[in-house]
């Protein structure tokens, strides 16, 4: 049985561009519309579609607002936004995309658009997941079970890709303002786009949110943000240089896990969420030689399961937790007593 493709766009060359595109895939079937709110509710219970395709007139269009409350409810399937070539306020789309929660966006101005797309398409598909029982290897039954006693730290490293913006809204949603170690998130996200996503997770946040500016100093009550398509090396008195690396993802999850274990050792509590590929991988072999710690998020919760599984199924993983989970095990971590500010230990 194939599955679904759904694009809501009223762009009928975008619409006829795509389909010809899909046509190529017989595993998946393409159904473009021009829906309004009424026939969109009707189509998702008819269709059943496994991942929707939003065009980039659709937040703009008078009816954008019913059509959110359709593809945002408990059971919508997953939404990636397509970015036209020439967006006159590109911090505006991305705010759109995380207020629809989209899990993934694809700019078209891209060569390899087209490319991507399929991509994370495939990535979302239960067609190109395994199953349930398949995913519970025995390094994951290990790791949920496991509880851990928190040890020293100096720093929360968070590492995400797809789905990582609402999973990181609703872990900083929940960690109060006297949260006492410093985070430091690494989001796969273009450049332009991090301060946007900085912007919403302070409006849910009551730690102190903000993309890493030049020569920043981590410190508790503060989450930071490395922007899109930079790098970030940490120093031992705890200030943040930015620059730029090629070759790697952007920002890097492993670089900025062997930059925090030159600079802290094994003080550093490593998070790796909902995400493609295994980017953190190496990083974590190498803060678990050093004597850290890593949590990772558990595949019932996973928009993709494919950072965390990396690390889960390498034996790497000291706990695996679900997302709603996961602030509550951080806040044992991150206990007022610990020193306020990051200090050279």
């Amino acid at each position: 049985m194939s599955d679904t493709i759904l694009l809501l766009s009223r762009q009928s060359d975008l619409a006829h561009h795509l389909l010809q595109h899909f046509q190529q895939h017989k595993a998946l079937r393409f159904y473009p519309s021009l829906a309004g709110p009424q026939e969109l509710h009707s189509l998702l219970q008819r269709l059943n579609p496994q991942v929707v395709l939003v065009g980039p007139d659709i937040t703009s269009a008078a009816d954008a607002p019913a059509l959110r409350e359709l593809l945002t409810s408990a059971h919508s399937p997953p939404l990636i936004f397509l970015q036209a070539a020439h967006h006159p306020r590109p911090s505006e789309f991305w705010q759109a995309a995380l207020d629809w929660g989209a899990v993934e966006t694809v700019a078209m101005s891209e060569k390899n658009w087209l490319k991507t797309l399929l991509q994370y398409v495939e990535a979302l598909l239960p067609l190109g997941r395994e199953s349930r029982r398949q995913r519970q290897s025995a390094a994951l039954k290990a790791a949920e079970s496991r509880r851990l006693t928190p040890t020293p730290c100096r720093l929360l490293l968070i590492g995400a890709s797809t789905g990582g913006p609402q999973a990181l809204a609703q872990i900083l949603s929940e960690l109060p303002a006297s949260f006492a170690l410093p985070i430091l998130i690494v989001q796969h996200l273009p450049g332009g786009f991090t301060d946007s996503l900085a912007q919403q997770l302070q409006s849910l946040s009551a730690l102190q949110v903000r993309e890493v500016q030049p020569q920043d100093q981590l410190q508790a009550g503060q989450a930071l943000i490395v922007p899109g398509s930079q790098q970030v090396r940490l120093l031992r008195n705890g200030q943040l240089v930015l620059y730029s690396a090629e070759g790697h993802s952007r920002p890097s999850v492993n670089l900025t896990l062997i930059s925090a274990i030159q600079a802290f050792q094994q003080k550093v509590l490593a998070l790796i969420l909902t995400g493609m590929g295994q980017d953190g991988l190496d990083g974590v072999q190498r803060l678990k030689a050093a004597g850290g710690r890593c949590l990772a998020e558990h595949p019932s919760s996973c928009v993709v399961y494919g950072m965390p599984r990396a690390v889960i199924e390498a034996g790497l993983a000291d706990r695996v937790l679900p997302l709603p989970r996961i602030a509550s095990e951080l806040k044992r971590w991150g206990q007022p007593q610990t020193p306020r500010a990051l200090q050279k230990s």
